[in-house]
């Protein structure tokens, strides 16, 4: 089993483990074929077939408790479309567990129920929620936007 180390320790004990299954049914289908419970051939055959529906009805139990691996957010420029008609450059960061969007300039941005993409602040539970400003592109901004933004905006690293 050193060849199987690169995979890691999880995966060596599972092959073990079904490794150890398969004993257990090799040694009761033994039993029961020398006890002559089962002596004809198509019998044996059921059996055989019980036996690997079982088997892989166990590895794909095992199967689905595995996580999938971590899938990064699409890394390209995304022109998304308000409701007003407007457009908005964005940007998708994280993977499948976390992730976000955030505006050009790296300013976090939540689309609201209705659409509208509106930049995010920190209530006073402190998670991150969309606030009441939809977002624009950093030359449509007016200069209350940004004042707004640099007081109570999430400003995200790109």
């Amino acid at each position: 089993m050193q060849h199987l180390e690169p995979f890691g320790a999880l995966f060596v004990k599972k092959i073990k483990f079904y490794l150890h299954i398969c004993k257990i049914f090799c040694t009761f289908a033994h039993f029961l074929k020398t006890k002559c419970i089962i002596s004809k051939k198509k019998n044996m055959k059921r059996l055989f077939l019980l036996m690997a529906f079982a088997a892989a009805m166990l590895v794909s139990a095992n199967a689905q408790d595995t996580k999938p691996a971590k899938v990064p957010a699409y890394r390209g420029l995304i022109e998304r479309v308000q409701p007003n008609g407007d457009t908005l450059r964005t940007f998708l960061r994280g993977d499948e567990r976390m992730h976000w969007m955030m505006t050009e300039d790296g300013w976090q941005i939540k689309e609201t129920s209705r659409g509208w993409l509106k930049y995010a602040k920190i209530n006073r539970k402190g998670q991150v929620v969309a606030s009441c400003r939809k977002a624009h592109n950093v030359e449509k901004r007016s200069k209350c936007e940004i004042k707004w933004l640099n007081k109570h905006g999430v400003k995200k690293n790109l």
